[in-house]
């Protein structure tokens, strides 16, 4: 028997300010508007987990403890001198946050024969937590949640392997640090049902490498990031939460394939497709029921030819699309389907290795978050804003290993 030990210990301190109202004097003039926020935000985190195992079987106990303070200061100007009107914000806001955990888990492997295999795990946790915040709120919240797995999987011959998998995952509930409207403070357990199935596969001599799956996903009280807006025209107000809705199902088909055409050249590509839709909204915060996840791609694919010497010479070319996908649940604007490449060129040796690289070789413009509110006065109309991926970089590394 095996035992393991895993502690840590640690205390952070984030400062994070911003221009809130996304732009400079010179954007905006003459109007006035200029806001800022500052978030200091103080966590400490301190878990102890210690496992005992043997060849078949795992047992083990889990506890942690987070606590965590934020102060948030929103301040700004807004003077319009065609309307002759003129606002300024001074906001402070204070929370304090501590979450503790435990729990139990195990996990139990039985060969019912040399080429059939089960699987069992499971996992109690407790959880508990406390908010309180300088707006007058104090609310506590505890949770008991379990999850677990039971798999098989079976080795058909010599070449393809088999396997069915059930498993009930969650995610514990929690608060929205912060500014946001008290109505969507906490947010509750979400608690995830999978079933998937595949093979697992080394074909013509081990030259190709075959494996694919398909699963599908019901989430009971999925948590969603929802964006939003308090105050029109104050950016300060702007937002993050996560939210309850009540159910989001998921289907989807995962397959991969490695041809290596010799000793010196490989061909790989993934794809994937992904049917994702979410469930109803509460009534505080209304949202796209029945409508497509956010950030959920129809599709998304992958493909690449390598190049390896065994003189050190290297050489690959790696492309991936995706389909386009709603950027957020508290609107409907999508991205747009997108296609990128990469390319490297080396030399490897023992114990070091040079290379030329390029992402994004072809400078594609891509989005991938999008925001929708209203943030040019003097009417504030809502508009899309975008943050894009990473244009072409081009860069050389350099590596020495010791």
């Amino acid at each position: 028997m095996t035992v393991t030990s895993i502690s840590a210990l640690a205390n952070s301190n984030i400062d994070f300010s911003y221009d809130a109202d996304w732009g400079s004097d010179e954007s905006w003039d003459p109007v006035t508007y200029d806001y800022v926020s500052d978030n200091d935000r103080a966590r400490d985190l301190i878990s102890q987990e210690f496992r005992l195992s043997s060849e078949h079987w795992l047992v083990g106990v889990y506890a942690s403890d987070t606590r965590e303070d934020l102060q948030t200061l929103h301040t700004g100007d807004y003077y319009d001198p065609f309307y002759d009107w003129a606002d300024s914000l001074f906001y402070p806001f204070g929370s304090d946050y501590e979450a503790s955990n435990v729990a139990l888990f195990s996990q139990f492997d039985y060969d019912f024969s040399e080429s059939t295999r089960l699987t069992t795990g499971i996992r109690v946790e407790r959880r508990s937590s406390d908010y309180s915040d300088t707006d007058g709120l104090v609310s506590s919240q505890s949770d008991s949640m379990w999850g677990g797995e039971l798999s098989l999987s079976h080795d058909m011959n010599d070449t393809v392997t088999a396997f069915a998998r059930i498993s009930k995952g969650y995610k514990s509930g929690g608060f929205n640090l912060g500014v946001v409207d008290p109505g969507i403070r906490e947010f509750g357990v979400e608690e995830l049902w999978t079933a998937e199935a595949g093979i697992k596969s080394t074909l013509f001599e081990n030259t190709l490498h075959l494996n694919a799956a398909v699963f599908q996903s019901h989430r009971v009280d999925q948590q969603v990031r929802t964006s939003f807006q308090l105050v029109s025209g104050n950016p300060a107000s702007f937002g993050y939460a996560t939210i309850n809705v009540d159910a989001g199902e998921t289907f989807g088909v995962e397959a991969d394939i490695r041809w290596y055409l010799s000793d010196s050249w490989e061909l790989y590509a993934n794809i994937g497709f992904l049917d994702a839709t979410l469930g109803d909204f509460p009534a505080l915060q209304p949202g796209p029921s029945g409508r497509e996840q956010a950030h959920s791609p129809q599709y998304t694919f992958a493909s690449g030819l390598v190049f390896h010497h065994p003189n050190g010479v290297f050489a690959r070319i790696d492309a991936t699309a995706k389909d386009a996908f709603y950027f957020d649940v508290s609107h409907d604007e999508r991205s747009r389907a997108y296609e990128l490449v990469n390319m490297r060129v080396g030399y490897e040796a023992e114990s070091w290795m040079v290379s030329l690289w390029a992402r994004n070789l072809f400078d594609k413009n891509y989005a991938v978050r999008g925001f929708y509110f209203g943030n040019e006065p003097p009417d504030f109309p809502p508009r899309l804003y975008t943050r894009l991926g990473d244009p072409r970089h081009v860069g050389i590394t350099i590596e020495k290993r010791f």
